[in-house]
């Protein structure tokens, strides 16, 4: 058997025009980042069967690539629904593009195996059953090995042995009742990265402060602003000029899953239980990452990282030797000052928080678990030691009025936001067996089992509130305008007040 892992041409998400076209359907980052999961498939199956990576999502990679393989038989499509990894838990909000490609595989290798892994096909994994043979709901990593292998053999009256699977059984489907785990991180192959082109893919969440210059020489910009600067985080990790390039940035993890279930969080058929690597074991890695890829940059896609404050102390102190740069996702609750400190001499340069809302009152309604006390300490400890802080917001969740807007307009202002990564606010996506998903089945807003992924940007930061699209369109533009247009003149605030208009309405 020839396995073929596939991620898909979502190359149209970063198209600027029209405007509305790429918040609507996918409210993640759109640049090609490493498909990690198929990275670690790779890493599970390379040394046991021919095993290769074709990624549609970089900008040099024809989809007509996949032609060249009709000359090779017995072949087995793994493709996933969602851009990468990190990026699971918020989706594109359509199934068009994984779609017609098992459509194209079906076409042209007509005796193929087609298996669909992701966070599409985890929830309703009947909508890709008419073109692909199988689809695996949950973490895939071990539950492909065990397909594959069943699939070599022969042993067709054994797939429903596969934890996550779903196929074809006669004229009705077979859908397994659990999702796939990993329930031990330590057991999970080093990732494939000798598989991909490193330098063709973006180094994601670079601070503005950060001197890319002297520390990442090969980055070349994706885009320039009006001043022809680097717009801060879009970059690619190619080849700048002539020679090698011995630096690149690279997406890592070193634990998975949240314990906490914020009503809109997309994670209750995968990466849900919180676990972590064994400290040595990401060291051993992360060391191999910069001594044989040259890799100078890490991000860690880890949902809460620091979650565990012993385990976080131990690999700060493994990392100092390693003089790596990196960056990280978590809550404002997961540290404490000094650990801030302790991580900024290991080298991390910027984190990601979920703020949500400014608003102790939605935080509580939304399960978030997070008091308002402490998160400027928390800002003002990660800035005095140079890490730069990005903050991100929902707007128009459950209970959502306009003096909820105000309050969190006012906390924000308390904040050192100026110093801080605005990532600025959004709608909350009702994803599917999500609780903000359950509360807009009750009130009629979404269809119940005859719901599709398209729909659902039309009733986001409409759920558990009065306010209209149109309503909380307005309010996220101007929240997001006032708290970005401080950054430019009088002709740049211009230009982004027209650019809110036609993105927002």
């Amino acid at each position: 058997m020839n396995i073929v892992l596939v991620n898909g041409d979502w190359r149209y998400l970063r198209r600027k025009w029209p405007p509305r076209a790429k918040e609507r359907y996918f409210p993640g980052n759109s640049e090609p980042l490493i498909p990690l999961e198929l990275a670690y498939i790779g890493g599970i199956l390379k040394d046991r069967y021919p095993v290769q990576i074709i990624d549609l999502n970089l900008p040099e990679t024809s989809p007509l690539k996949v032609t060249y393989l009709k000359d090779q038989q017995d072949l087995i499509f793994i493709l996933t629904t969602a851009p990468n990894y990190l990026f699971w838990r918020c989706p594109p909000l359509s199934i068009k593009t994984p779609l017609n490609l098992c459509g194209e595989f079906r076409r042209l290798f007509p005796g193929s195996k087609i298996v669909v892994i992701g966070p599409h096909g985890s929830v309703r994994p009947t909508d890709f059953l008419k073109e692909a043979d199988f689809v695996l709901m949950g973490e895939p990593e071990f539950a492909v090995l065990k397909l594959v292998e069943m699939l070599c053999n022969k042993r067709k009256n054994a797939f429903s042995e596969v934890d996550g699977i779903a196929f074809h059984e006669g004229n009705k489907f077979f859908i397994s009742n659990r999702s796939a785990v990993v329930e031990n991180l330590d057991g999970l192959p080093f990732p494939a990265y000798q598989m991909f082109h490193l330098q063709s893919y973006s180094a994601h969440n670079l601070p503005p402060g950060f001197n890319y210059t002297q520390a990442n020489p090969c980055l070349l910009p994706l885009s320039t602003t009006s001043r022809g600067k680097p717009r801060p985080g879009t970059y690619w990790g190619r080849h700048a000029g002539t020679g090698a390039c011995n630096y690149l940035s690279v997406l890592y993890e070193a634990s998975r899953g949240c314990p906490f279930n914020c009503i809109f969080c997309f994670k209750n058929r995968f990466r849900n239980a919180f676990r972590v690597k064994n400290v040595d074991k990401v060291i051993r890695e992360l060391k191999v990452l910069k001594e044989e890829f040259g890799v100078s940059h890490i991000y860690f896609i880890d949902e809460t990282f620091g979650l565990r404050t012993e385990w976080t102390y131990d690999l700060c102190a493994k990392m100092v030797p390693l003089s790596l740069k990196w960056s990280c996702q978590s809550r404002f609750d997961a540290f404490t000052p000094n650990l801030i400190t302790k991580m900024a001499e290991a080298g991390c340069i910027s984190i990601e928080f979920g703020l949500e809302s400014g608003s102790q009152q939605i935080l509580e309604k939304t399960a978030k678990k997070l008091v308002r006390e402490g998160i400027q300490q928390i800002l003002e400890a990660c800035i005095q030691v140079g890490i730069t802080p990005s903050i991100f917001l929902l707007l128009g969740l459950p209970g959502e009025t306009k003096g909820t807007v105000e309050e969190a307009r006012v906390f924000m202002e308390r904040l050192p936001v100026r110093k801080c990564r605005f990532s600025g606010a959004a709608f909350p996506i009702p994803y599917p067996e999500t609780s903000l998903w359950r509360v807009g089945i009750e009130e009629g807003k979404i269809k119940g089992d005859s719901w599709c992924w398209e729909d659902l940007p039309d009733v986001a930061g409409t759920i558990g509130n009065s306010f209209t699209r149109r309503e909380i369109s307005k309010i996220v533009r101007d929240f997001n305008y006032s708290f970005r247009s401080h950054r430019h003149n009088l002709l740049g605030r211009l230009v982004l007040k027209t650019k809110f208009i036609l993105k927002y309405g």
